[in-house]
This record gives structure tokens, C-alpha cells and sequence, in this order.
């Protein structure tokens, strides 16, 4: 029997902007893909680019600041493999 995979798609979210970068509000879309590889697309300008990460932890743990940011998850495709 295989692992179900999935693929998760999230919104990074901030209230406050620790570094001054980003800004505040929806600052990134996060895709987890079947193969746990995590991509993070920025969306606030000037700062639009994509980042890669090897699982969603190493992501929250980078750009999580200790839990000030709001990881929220906005759908999800079951068995995406």
C-alpha cells in the first residue's frame, strides 16, 4: 500500500512585520507538494519572488518567527500523486 499524498495550499499571514520587509496581512501562498517539498510564493511588493524548502517545518521555522505568523490552510487535494 502507498502513502497518500497530498497537495496543501496555505496563506502566510502576518499582524505584525518584525524585519520591515514584508509588510502585514496575506504576505506569501505556500504549496506543499506530494513530495514534501515546499514552495512560497511572496506577493508583497517589492519582494515577489519563490523559495524552495525541503518540508513545510524547515519553511515555518525560517519565516515563522517563533509563531507570530499565521500559517492558515486554505484547501487541500487528496491523493495529488
Amino acid at each position: 500500500m502507498t502513502e497518500e499524498r497530498s497537495l496543501t495550499v496555505y496563506r502566510m499571514v502576518r499582524e505584525n512585520d518584525k524585519t520591515g520587509v514584508s509588510g502585514t496581512g496575506t504576505v506569501a501562498w505556500i504549496m506543499d507538494w506530494p513530495n514534501s517539498f515546499v514552495t512560497i510564493g511572496w506577493v508583497t511588493k517589492p519582494h515577489f519572488s519563490v523559495s524552495t524548502y525541503p518540508n513545510m517545518e524547515a519553511a515555518e521555522q525560517l519565516h515563522g518567527h517563533g509563531g507570530a505568523t499565521k500559517f492558515i490552510q486554505m484547501w487541500r487535494v487528496k491523493d495529488a500523486t
